[in-house]
């Protein structure tokens, strides 16, 4: 090709709609419908209604963004073994549990593969956020030996939610056998960056 192309893809933690994170409730607290117009150091917002929508409020949810820091961690799979605590700089990952079991691979997205004896293993962590402006609450767990994993069927990840904090579980699956710890990899942080806010707009003294 004498011509060549390069594309960027950027992803966030959430993508959101642009009405599902900044929008203005009336004094009933029912959502208005409203035109939102960017500007070069804010936002513009338009919307009709009358003096009985007062007060309004602006709400605005924290923005997020993600870090490139990277650790690398041991985790041990004895029963009753010390699971280990990892230091970010907007948060600390505390793993909860760690457990393995004898089990068959079998990628159900994936018709060539055969099945494979394989051992099972989960991993349940929670990501607390640090004081400040930058708040750690999530990051992506990775197996560092990627070569030896058999793999992850999709979508065998899954998350809740506890007293606010998010509680994730991650399961690999590695060749047969009875494994003493693994080493993972934590990357790619995700935090919100300041804090949501309501901005009260009472009704105008004048009708100017």
């Amino acid at each position: 090709m004498k011509d060549w192309f390069h594309t960027g893809i950027n992803i966030y933690p959430y993508q959101f709609e642009k009405d599902s994170y900044v929008y203005i409730l009336n004094g009933a607290g029912e959502r208005m419908s409203t035109q939102y117009d960017s500007l070069e150091n804010g936002g513009k917002f338009i919307l009709e209604g009358t003096e009985r929508d007062f007060p309004l409020t602006l709400h605005r949810t924290a923005y997020t963004g993600t870090d490139k820091e990277t650790h690398d961690v041991e985790i041990p799979l004895t029963e009753g073994a010390e699971l280990p605590r990892v230091k970010f700089h907007y948060g600390t990952v505390e793993f909860l549990s760690a457990a393995q079991e004898d089990t068959i691979y079998d990628n159900p997205y994936d018709e060539i593969e055969e099945p494979k004896e394989a051992t099972k293993i989960t991993v349940r962590y929670r990501t607390l956020p640090a004081k400040g402006i930058r708040k750690m609450y999530a990051v992506n767990l990775d197996y560092a030996d990627e070569e030896q994993e058999f793999g992850r069927i999709p979508y065998d990840s899954s998350e809740e939610e506890k007293d606010g904090i998010l509680v994730q579980e991650d399961i690999f699956y590695l060749p047969r056998g009875k494994w003493e710890n693994i080493t993972l990899t934590l990357k790619n942080p995700s935090y919100w960056v300041g804090g949501s806010y309501d901005v009260v707009i009472e009704k105008p003294r004048s009708k100017k």
